[in-house]
């Protein structure tokens, strides 16, 4: 098995969310001296064209954020379910962290428990959910 244990894993929805959940991994990142991977998770019955438009907006993401931050991000798909697969992936490559973007409970989830929740209940590795972006790009100090 391929170890990764200086990976730190960002969910990708193309969502603000995880754009500051990235922008906190790129933070800690500098702190610790972990590669980033952002991984985007699509329904198993996906076409091959809308996983290459995937695959196209990932590249264009990373390439961006890479020049922007100074920092290496590789990216990578996964067809399955959220509530599974992320903590499949951060689980099989043995990533010290996953840095997910949250977008809060609403309705029922407030009820039946949050999405996020029901990902981290999966995972070996540990959780940092943020909802908005940091303060700055210094270090963390708590």
């Amino acid at each position: 098995m391929e170890e990764h244990k200086n990976l730190i894993v960002v969910p990708w929805d193309f969502t603000p969310v995880a754009s500051h959940a990235l922008a906190h991994a790129v933070k800690i990142s500098r702190m610790v001296g972990n590669e980033i991977s952002v991984l985007h998770i699509v329904d198993s019955g996906i076409s091959a064209k809308v996983v290459a438009e995937k695959k196209a907006q990932l590249q264009k993401l990373i390439d961006e954020n890479g020049q922007k931050y100074n920092v290496p991000i590789s990216w990578h798909i996964v067809k399955g379910s959220i509530f599974t697969a992320i903590a499949e992936f951060a689980n099989e490559k043995e990533a010290s962290l996953v840095v997910m973007g949250t977008h809060g409970m609403k309705g029922m989830q407030k009820l039946t428990g949050s999405w996020a929740l029901k990902v981290m209940v999966k995972s070996k590795i540990p959780f940092i959910v943020v909802q908005d972006p940091p303060a700055d790009q210094g270090k963390y100090q708590n």
